[in-house]
């Protein structure tokens, strides 16, 4: 995802919140962090995995259709 800014605008207004800059400025935070993954917050967005599900879909077309179907 290059722009973020839909997404999380979307999520913000699904769940009755109020947009923010800071929603994207998420990694200067400075509030602590208490998880086993405390370095991927305070990283910025990146794209290096953006699109590596694309190399399953093959695989996943029969779960798919299963699931879609009602």
């Amino acid at each position: 995802m290059r722009d973020p800014r839909p997404a999380v605008q979307r999520l913000l207004e699904f769940c009755d919140l109020e947009w923010s800059e800071a929603c994207l400025d998420f990694s200067r935070r400075p509030a602590s962090v208490k998880t086993a993954s405390v370095w991927q917050v305070r990283e910025a967005l990146y794209q290096r995995s953006s699109g590596r599900a694309d190399h399953y879909a093959r695989y996943l077309e029969e779960l798919a259709a299963d699931l879609s179907d009602p």
